[in-house]
């Protein structure tokens, strides 16, 4: 997808943050931008500033984790642009905490924002695209979380790493088709995702205090320290711009980690011989 102007992005989470970032970049792109996003005052300040430099946006509130939630705000994209050629499947929270003493109801929160909203953003929209059959784009928000062990905590890394593998699958999926896909995975950006507890719907116990919790504290000292030197949000959505024009299946805004991955990979081939050096199957039942 290279052709943006007068087409239509729906950008989960697009009311600060990377997703605002998003909203900015394909707005000036000449693209129509329906942000869907759980906060309505961030969302109403959000549209305003959007449509205030020119762009033709609208707001919606909704809760991704929610298949009715996200389907209404889908339909009102729909009616009001017709079609929408850009899925960004951005919105995202984490717990941290010891993996098994996270309670019940943040793992299910976790999963139901960061994985369930991509399945539902993926069971709306590509059907629409398909029948709509212009050039369109999926590109998915995970982070470097999804490609190493994160201090954000288990869910949002289980999360982030089950979002690289369903784009990977998705790519297959739609390779015969003009539907592009793509994931983005990020490191440091500015933006108060760090404090994404606020935001924690009535069901899975309501929000999350970041003064008085000890791990949401604890989570939000240490990654908004992280985050004053991280890349400005904007910068963000045009490098995702230029890897959706690139059709790149992965999108990095950094390339500080490359050792990182490098190290990771070695051990996963180092494993592989390991298993090689114990013969063919079959070969230790003899």
């Amino acid at each position: 997808m290279r052709d943006f102007k007068g087409k239509t992005a729906f950008i989960t989470g697009g009311a600060s943050g990377i997703g605002l970032g998003f909203a900015q970049v394909f707005a000036d792109a000449g693209m129509n931008i329906v942000i869907a996003d759980i906060e309505a005052p961030a969302l109403g300040a959000a549209v305003a500033a959007l449509n205030a430099r020119g762009a033709q946006a609208i707001g919606v509130e909704c809760d991704v984790g929610d298949r009715q939630s996200y389907a209404r705000a889908a339909d009102r994209a729909f009616s009001a642009f017709g079609k929408v050629h850009l899925l960004c499947n951005n919105a995202g929270v984490a717990r941290t905490g010891q993996t098994w003493e996270i309670a019940e109801s943040d793992w299910e929160w976790t999963i139901g924002v960061n994985l369930m909203g991509m399945i539902h953003g993926l069971q709306i929209f590509v059907p629409h695209m398909k029948t709509h059959g212009e050039a369109s784009h999926i590109v998915t928000t995970a982070s470097m979380a999804g490609m190493r062990a994160s201090v954000a905590g288990g869910p949002y890394t289980a999360t982030k790493y089950a979002l690289v593998g369903l784009s990977e699958q998705l790519a297959k999926e739609l390779a015969e088709t003009n539907i592009g896909v793509s994931v983005f995975c990020p490191n440091n950006i500015r933006s108060n995702m760090p404090n994404n507890g606020r935001n924690r719907p009535p069901r899975f116990g309501g929000p999350i205090d970041g003064k008085t919790d000890i791990h949401a504290a604890e989570h939000i000292a240490v990654m908004q320290d992280r985050n004053r030197a991280g890349m400005d949000p904007r910068e963000a959505g045009l490098r995702v711009k230029k890897g959706i024009e690139n059709d790149q299946l992965f999108i990095f805004s950094h390339a500080t980690e490359r050792s990182v991955l490098e190290d990771r990979f070695q051990r996963i081939l180092s494993d592989m011989d390991a298993a090689a050096t114990l013969g063919s199957q079959g070969s230790l039942l003899k």
